[in-house]
């Protein structure tokens, strides 16, 4: 298991970069947001630590299902279950999408093609503090390749790092523009910006993160 918070020149703080086109609750001061990649992000805070990535939903706009790979944990020796009901997504119109239901994602097919393309494709959600060295899955959803039972609740303990992937029914299709993962835990809700750009977007968006890489590399080197 990827057991460090931090990793090198892909890791950075949350500036200008992703915040400022979002419209969310402004953060606490506690809670920080980390680019881990340029599909991945987390948001940790004194009661827990969600990653997220979503280079697959950024691959498949117009789809009417979101694919995520998420990640999580709570820390300092808590212990808590999350139910399927704490997890919702804020859509670019500020709409409220809950979780999709293991009916809804039967009916759609077990959606072969979205998770045989987010195999291909799918970023790693696998970035925890040490003491998270047991995994354990997020097993809100299964299919009948795998022969796993889905769950509508997970065990969260600070010594395990649980991931897997969510899906949500868009309604509509999906678009580009900002959203939010909400994940409402015992004490706080965590929320975890992200944005499906545009082409002309995505390029001004690696470029500023190479800028943000390059500025590291020399504080680093200095």
């Amino acid at each position: 298991m990827q057991n460090t918070l931090i990793r090198s020149a892909v890791v950075f703080i949350c500036l200008v970069l992703v915040c400022s086109p979002l419209s969310f609750t402004q953060e606490k001061p506690a809670e920080r947001m980390i680019i881990v990649g340029e599909y991945v992000r987390q948001v940790v805070n004194n009661e827990a630590l969600v990653n997220v990535g979503y280079r697959t939903a950024h691959a498949t706009v117009g789809n009417d299902w979101m694919l995520l790979e998420i990640g999580m944990t709570v820390l300092k020796g808590n212990r808590q279950t999350l139910q399927r009901g704490a997890i919702s997504l804020i859509s670019y119109d500020d709409k409220v999408v809950p979780l999709a239901t293991q009916s809804e994602y039967g009916d759609a097919g077990y959606l072969r093609m979205l998770n045989s393309r987010a195999n291909r494709m799918g970023d790693s959600v696998n970035y925890f503090p040490p003491e998270a060295h047991i995994g354990c899955r997020i097993g809100f959803f299964s299919d009948p390749t795998n022969r796993m039972m889905s769950f509508d609740q997970i065990e969260l303990s600070s010594d395990r790092g649980c991931f897997g992937r969510v899906y949500f029914k868009i309604p509509g299709t999906m678009k580009h523009g900002p959203y939010v993962l909400h994940v409402q835990f015992e004490k706080t809700l965590l929320q975890v910006p992200f944005k499906l750009r545009t082409d002309e977007e995505q390029k001004a968006y690696r470029k500023k993160l190479k800028e943000l890489r390059d500025a590291e590399k020399k504080k680093k080197d200095d």
